[in-house]
């Protein structure tokens, strides 16, 4: 999938298109994202790049569990000389 298409599916899915832009238009173009983000309720300010700061910093933390869980096996190991 391009990035373009990623991006308009993106902002299709945070919008709720059952509102009426001409009364809301921020409930039009965003009314579903915090449907689809609820680890972001009671935020006030949120961007693209808030939403990519979380998900690096998630990555990052679970490729440290994961080294630090496979050094407890190998230090296990030695101790156990397996």
């Amino acid at each position: 999938i391009t990035g373009c298409l990623w991006a308009s599916e993106y902002i299709f899915e945070n919008m709720n298109t059952s509102a009426a832009p001409c009364e809301d238009f921020y409930e039009y173009a965003c009314g579903r994202f915090q449907e689809n983000h609820p680890n972001f309720r009671g935020y006030s300010n949120i961007n693209q790049l808030t939403l990519l700061k979380v998900k690096n910093r998630d990555k990052f933390v679970r490729y440290l569990i994961d080294i630090f869980i496979e050094y407890d096996c190998l230090r296990l190991r030695e101790r156990l000389k397996l």
